[in-house]
């Protein structure tokens, strides 16, 4: 028999509670512990004498030990468990100061953080009331900006010709022309007054006259200028400075039609095609109302964009009125080199352009040729320049009287006369293409060895100025660009011109971004 079985009940439950107060203080348990077993404990040594009867225990003196040992066990446990106490207490007191001064310190810095969030914000009320003031007249500070920015740039755009598109580049022109010397031209594709223009600029009055006052005096002291007709060319003659007439014409090229722009287009096999392309601002509507008088096989394409988002929904509405949406087809641009492609899956094409729009009426636009190269007999209001030439070659008819009726007998003429007029239209698509101006340019510049193009235009994707570089590349002439752009066309850049662009027009010293051509 072994001596535990020789134990009674209660030696074996005092034996129990010691060895569970020893595993509690080496554990470090704590006063829940001390409580259960002081409980038991007492329990225990109030029915000691019958227990100790009930058992018939001889030796109970050493029950009475083990039960004094516990108890000193106990309070070794008890004084152990204050003393950490004590500690946990000290720990928690200078935590608690520390979290005290902490708190000072924060609200200190947030008191100092709410002021300086309040002069922030002071001063971004202020500049932002300034900058509401200052933007009416934004258009004349970024000219002065740019100009900054070609400085920075500095004798990488020096040249002996500045080729500037319309006054507004010019400032950066004579701030380079100051420098590095060099001639300025103005290469003027629209009116001068910036309030004629075809979407002209919404600014206070004030601003526009004084832009219109800083593009006159511009104009004056440019050493020449470029247009691109004969009727914006008179406009001009007031500034007795040489004057090149530069017609937008398109390089020579055979073009076969691009089949699949026509399976987009979801026309019938002998359906008429009418198509139009570039921006759309008035006189728009007529020709939808004459579209509505011609046979239903006629159908109008067009590749556009409405800068005025009223006249759009208006124009939008009026298609649905007349009952024409399965014949009207609204698309969006394409890439330039596949636009006369494109083109040349219609019969005739259309320039809507209403001649009460300041610029239409001296404007040459580049479509005319655009469909020259796709070789399309032309169908246009009253341009003064596009007139002269449809006239001059034969090419279509000129809708003087822009109303839906003769929109529908100009188109019903042309249509009927189609097949007399190709001959004529083949004849004017060699006689206008940029190969017969190449010479004048290279002239006119007075042959250059370096030439930098200046434009708030995004020059990697402006055709005009892409053929003259082009055309000076050819002839050895170093070609630069400077412009603004906030994405640029990096897949299509001319080989051997480097292009310096800004994607800010109104942030000064903001980093100016050089690009060359992956070829």
């Amino acid at each position: 028999m072994s001596d535990f079985d020789k134990m009674s009940d209660l030696e074996i439950t005092i034996a129990a509670l010691r060895k569970s107060l020893v595993d509690s203080l080496e554990k470090g348990r704590g006063l829940t512990d001390s409580a259960r077993i002081a409980r038991a404990l007492l329990n225990i040594y109030s029915d000691r004498d019958e227990a100790l009867k009930k058992e018939k225990l001889v030796n109970y003196h050493s029950i009475y030990r083990n039960i004094l040992n516990i108890i000193l066990l106990l309070h070794t446990h008890i004084i152990l468990f204050l003393k950490r106490m004590a500690n946990n207490i000290r720990k928690i007191t200078i935590v608690s100061k520390s979290i005290n001064l902490l708190n000072r310190i924060l609200q200190n810095k947030v008191i100092e953080e709410k002021s300086s969030y309040i002069k922030q914000r002071n001063n971004v009320v202020y500049k932002t009331a300034l900058y509401n003031q200052a933007r009416k007249a934004v258009y004349l500070y970024r000219q002065t900006l740019f100009a900054e920015d070609a400085l920075r740039i500095g004798n990488k755009l020096s040249a002996d010709v500045y080729l500037c598109l319309l006054p507004s580049s010019v400032p950066a022109g004579f701030a380079l022309q100051d420098k590095f010397g060099g001639l300025v031209i103005c290469d003027n594709v629209e009116n001068v007054d910036v309030d004629r223009h075809t979407v002209a600029p919404v600014h206070p009055r004030p601003v526009v006259r004084l832009a219109n006052h800083a593009a006159v005096g511009t104009l004056f002291a440019c050493d020449k200028l470029m247009t691109i007709g004969n009727a914006l060319a008179e406009t001009l003659k007031r500034y007795q400075r040489p004057t090149l007439v530069l017609e937008n014409f398109r390089n020579y090229e055979e073009v076969t039609p691009d089949v699949t722009a026509r399976a987009e287009w979801d026309i019938p096999d002998d359906g008429r095609i009418l198509f139009t392309c570039g921006s759309i601002v008035e006189g728009f509507d007529n020709v939808l109302r004459g579209l509505a008088l011609l046979p239903e096989s006629f159908h109008l394409v067009a590749l556009c964009r409405f800068p005025v988002k009223a006249q759009e929904q208006q124009f939008r509405k009026l298609i649905t009125e007349l009952g024409i949406s399965g014949r009207v087809h609204l698309k969006e641009f394409v890439p330039y080199k596949r636009l006369a492609s494109v083109a040349a899956n219609a019969h005739i094409g259309l320039i809507v352009n209403s001649v009460e729009n300041p610029n239409a009426s001296v404007g040459l636009p580049n479509r005319f040729f655009d469909f020259l190269t796709a070789e399309l007999p032309v169908v246009a209001t009253a341009m003064p320049d596009v007139a002269r030439l449809i006239d001059d070659f034969s090419i279509g008819e000129v809708v003087h009287e822009n109303t839906p009726e003769t929109w529908h007998q100009k188109i019903m003429a042309t249509w009927d006369n189609r097949e007399a007029l190709k001959s004529n239209v083949l004849n004017a698509k060699k006689t206008m293409s940029w190969e017969t101006k190449e010479d004048d340019i290279y002239t006119f510049m007075e042959r250059p060895k370096r030439v930098t193009m200046i434009a708030f235009r995004d020059l990697s994707r402006y055709q005009r100025f892409n053929r003259i570089a082009r055309t000076l590349s050819k002839r050895g002439v170093k070609v630069n660009m400077l412009f603004f752009s906030k994405n640029p066309d990096e897949e299509n850049l001319l080989k051997g011109v480097k292009y310096y662009y800004t994607d800010s027009m109104l942030l000064p010293d903001t980093p100016i971004k050089k690009l060359s051509s992956k070829a």
